[in-house]
């Protein structure tokens, strides 16, 4: 497990994000995100965002059956 204490201001910040996602609440604001990552980082997470929509896209498609109009779990 990673120490708390070693991570720099964008990793705890980019932790607290996706924790954030990850259940559904949170309170870290868009504005901290963009004073906080240098471009670089900003990047890789607009990047991760559109991953994640491509994958529970991917995957809610994947989960409905077309022919009997239901979820086919």
């Amino acid at each position: 497990m990673v120490d708390a204490l070693s991570l720099s201001h964008s990793e705890a910040l980019l932790v607290r994000l996706a924790m954030d996602f990850w259940n559904g609440g949170g309170c870290t604001l868009f504005d901290e995100v963009l004073s906080t990552l240098d471009p670089r980082s900003l990047i890789r997470f607009v990047r991760a965002l559109c991953h994640l929509k491509e994958l529970r896209y991917g995957v809610m498609h994947a989960l409905i059956d077309d022919e009997n109009g239901g979820f086919c779990l």
